[in-house]
């Protein structure tokens, strides 16, 4: 991680003090099992914090009001600690839900009253995976496995306090050991990963979607590879374009995939990848630089209120946290680290966290996006590009219909055409390739890049 220069201490905790009276947002970290917040010093959340060993860092709703979390049942830890190691799968876990504004906390999904569990107990247990939260924010879900290793999709409504759990229908058998699958909700549904292998040789990555009601949408693939010399996934994201979520994965040769959700349709994503604080001005995002993936890369845009700008190096997305506002990042190494405008403080008492069980850091919700922030560039032999990712455009009524390739040349496989005046979206561009702007575009028959227009005139346009 890189740090440079000197800052006060005091002005730092007042960074994290102001931002958290306005938002009333904590940064928070997990040590050895035991939810911390960071303020002037570093500080067990009581409040919040169960009779068991915290799993992984919380999840924050959109609006920051609540978090949710999975723990070890302490009944595993007694298992552990008496059989001296477990192996073999997923242990059992719960879900937890803090109101951290009440300083309420509520137990979501928990275990048998007798858990069968390396002892004498008869009803099987749960595993699920880390839990996911709606849009809107009033929802929570998660994946159970079930002792039958069956899985099941689980949603509680924070409003009306009620629980409905589906079976996860036409859900694929799963290679490799057992595992609750991860859920992320989209704007397209619920998304589960999988990972299958029918044939014990091809691997087959893919996005099962589900519907809040639990019905199945589709099965999205997202890569097949049967020997790992090939591109292979080494990122899996979930990121808005425009109004929608799409699945974002970078392969180990390819680079950025963007897949439409519902469709499976895949075009290379040219896109700045951006890490947006959820209510935050965009231009506080941090870009997500993967082209080394021995250290991951984070830059910032506006850079707080100096306009001065920062890389951070080498740090995985679990020790890297936005404020709720976007203007300060905090980072974790061997402590933990405020940056705002280019100047750091380090956090008392956080000193040595290298040494022990750290989940990361989180301050508040944060999502994906795929985006530009930039102006357009002028594509030489091209007209000035007007339009921008999020978009609507159609091709300029009464001409003729605009090609759509799989990549931005003329010489990409042509996908199909958009017809004139039928609105579309644009994903991302423009990209600048042999004389012309190109577009990523999406309408609900297809997905791929189509030219602006040549030096002369344009062929599409912004939407009314």
């Amino acid at each position: 991680m890189r740090t440079r220069g000197t800052f006060l201490l005091l002005a730092a905790l007042l960074w994290v003090l102001s931002v958290a009276a306005q938002t009333n947002t904590p940064l928070m970290t997990v040590v050895n099992g035991t939810l911390y917040y960071l303020e002037l010093q570093f500080l067990p959340y009581s409040a919040c914090q169960p009779d068991e060993r915290i799993e992984a860092l919380p999840v924050m709703s959109p609006d920051n009001t609540f978090f949710a979390f999975t723990t070890e049942p302490r009944f595993v830890r007694e298992a552990i600690e008496r059989e001296g190691g477990i192996g073999g799968g997923q242990l059992p876990n719960n879900v937890w839900l803090c109101d951290h504004a009440a300083q309420r906390l509520r137990l979501l999904g928990g275990q048998p009253n007798n858990p069968a569990f390396f002892n004498n107990g008869s009803e099987p247990t749960i595993a699920r995976s880390q839990p996911t939260w709606s849009p809107d924010g009033t929802s929570v879900a998660w994946v159970e496995m079930l002792g039958d290793s069956s899985y099941q999709l689980a949603i509680y409504h924070t409003p009306s306090t009620s629980m409905v759990r589906f079976p996860l229908l036409n859900y694929p058998p799963q290679y490799g050991v057992p595992v609750a699958p991860d859920v992320t909700w989209t704007s397209e549904g619920l998304a589960v990963y999988s990972v299958s292998s029918p044939d014990l040789v091809q691997l087959n990555e893919a996005l099962a979607l589900y519907t809040p009601n639990g019905a199945f949408i589709t099965l999205t693939p997202l890569h097949s590879v049967t020997d790992p010399a090939q591109d292979f996934v080494l990122e899996r994201l979930i990121a808005r374009v425009g109004l929608r979520d799409y699945a974002l994965v970078y392969l180990s040769r390819s680079g950025w995939q963007l897949i439409d959700l519902t469709t499976g349709a895949q075009t290379p994503a040219t896109a700045a990848v951006l890490r947006v604080a959820q209510g935050a001005p965009r231009d506080n995002a941090l870009v997500y630089d993967l082209t080394d993936p021995s250290e991951p890369t984070y830059a910032t845009l506006a850079a707080g209120r100096s306009g001065r700008g920062d890389r951070f190096i080498g740090l995985s997305q679990q020790r890297i946290a936005l404020s709720p506002d976007g203007y300060q990042v905090a980072l974790m190494d061997d402590a933990v680290q405020l940056w705002d405008a280019g100047e750091y403080g380090e956090i008392v008492g956080t000193r040595g966290l290298r040494d022990l069980f750290t989940a990361g850091v989180v301050w508040g919700a944060t999502r994906w996006e795929l985006d530009q922030l930039l102006p357009p560039p002028r594509c030489a032999g091209a007209l000035p590009s007007t339009l921008r990712a999020g978009e609507r455009a159609w091709v300029i009524p009464n001409t003729s219909a605009n090609n759509v390739r799989s990549v931005p040349s003329p010489s990409g496989a042509l996908l199909g055409q958009l017809p004139p005046a039928e609105p579309f979206e644009i994903l991302a561009g423009p990209v600048c390739a042999e004389g012309r702007a190109w577009y990523l575009v999406t309408n609900a028959r297809l997905m791929g890049w189509t030219a602006q227009g040549d030096a002369s005139s344009n062929y599409i346009e912004r939407a009314p």
